[in-house]
């Protein structure tokens, strides 16, 4: 038995194992059922042509009854594998299931029965999911507090307007790579998701500035915020979160149009929380603006500067706050080159 009442099934993460293995160890975890209750299941990236995930879906389900979490993402689980889950467990609050092979039957029957007791999905990927599914989980599960569902071809902006509307405690959203998301979905969002701590838009064309301006006025206390490849963010969208958003700690402004002007502004304004800034790709960014955040958010801790060719001194940069880890392309010891 692994350590720990409350995880008999043991995490296996990216972990080859085979059939045999694991299937005897969920097995062998039988013989404490009545005695212990074994919760969590996370079984990610594992997979191959003995190994799927539903093969330990199969497994748990007629073993482990009490099950509360699974994580069984790209795994090459299959609606089958989920629909025994979801029927043999008595409550289910977490599922993530991120690029596995699911369809609206595996997760209406999901829904049908664990309703009231799901707070965590995430079906990244699940391509074949449609937006009337998502739509009838918003209105089945009022309860849900974390909800990925990137790069879903299907959804709608009318789906997702009708989601958030529903989704009244979200406090995490990831919604990356949806061409649905527009500044008319991201209107709906901060107003109807109050509590919303941790939002994902990367790589949502469609968005532009007025989002910005929209969490920033109505989601002042967010501190995780992802618009990473979206083009049409300016430093004007920044400004708007510099002056409002101070708690933030993730910012993430990768391949958007945010420069000099914007940077400052965080280095100003958000100083206090800010630990991780991504700024891959932002082709107006300069050096002294680079130094000055360094320089301010004492709590920096992790800094991404991926393509940033405008940048030359990176040694300067790290000298100005050495607890900040610089993530780049650039060799450190990289000087000022005088034809740039």
């Amino acid at each position: 038995m692994i350590e720990g009442q409350q995880q008999i099934c043991e995490v296996l993460e990216q972990v080859p194992r085979t059939l045999s293995t694991i299937a005897q160890r969920i097995v062998e975890s039988n013989s404490c059922m009545s005695r212990m209750a074994a919760q969590e299941l996370n079984v990610t990236s594992c997979s191959g042509p003995k190994l799927t995930g539903n093969t330990i879906l199969l497994h748990a389900s007629a073993v482990c009854r009490h099950i509360t979490s699974v994580d069984v993402s790209w795994t090459a689980a299959t609606s089958k594998g989920i629909i025994a889950l979801a029927q043999a467990s008595s409550r289910l609050y977490r599922l993530l299931v991120n690029g596995c092979q699911l369809t609206d039957e595996s997760i209406n029957i999901l829904i049908k029965k664990h309703r009231t007791s799901l707070r965590e999905l995430e079906v990244f990927g699940c391509h074949a999911l449609s937006a009337h599914c998502l739509s009838y989980m918003a209105r089945e599960c009022p309860n849900l507090q974390n909800l990925n569902i990137g790069r879903l071809p299907k959804i709608t902006t009318a789906c997702l307007i009708q989601m958030v509307t529903c989704l009244k405690n979200l406090t995490v959203l990831n919604l990356s790579g949806l061409n649905a998301v527009h500044d008319r979905v991201v209107h709906h969002i901060v107003r109807q998701c109050p509590k919303m701590d941790r939002l994902t838009l990367s790589s949502c064309p469609q968005l532009t500035d007025v989002s910005l301006f929209e969490i920033g006025t109505y989601l002042p206390t967010i501190r995780h915020l992802d618009v990473s490849g979206c083009k049409k963010v300016t430093d004007t969208g920044v400004q708007a979160l510099a002056m409002s958003c101070h708690k933030l700690q993730y910012l993430d402004l990768s391949s958007t149009a945010a420069g000099k002007w914007g940077i400052c502004l965080l280095a100003v304004y958000c100083n206090q929380n800010l630990e991780c800034v991504k700024l891959s790709f932002c082709k107006e960014l300069t050096e002294d603006a680079i130094k000055e955040l360094c320089k301010n958010c004492k709590r920096l801790k992790l800094l991404h500067l991926y393509g940033c060719h405008s940048i030359h001194d990176l040694k300067a940069i790290q000298d100005v706050n050495k607890q900040v880890k610089l993530h780049h392309d650039h060799p450190l010891n990289t000087v000022k080159n005088q034809g740039c």
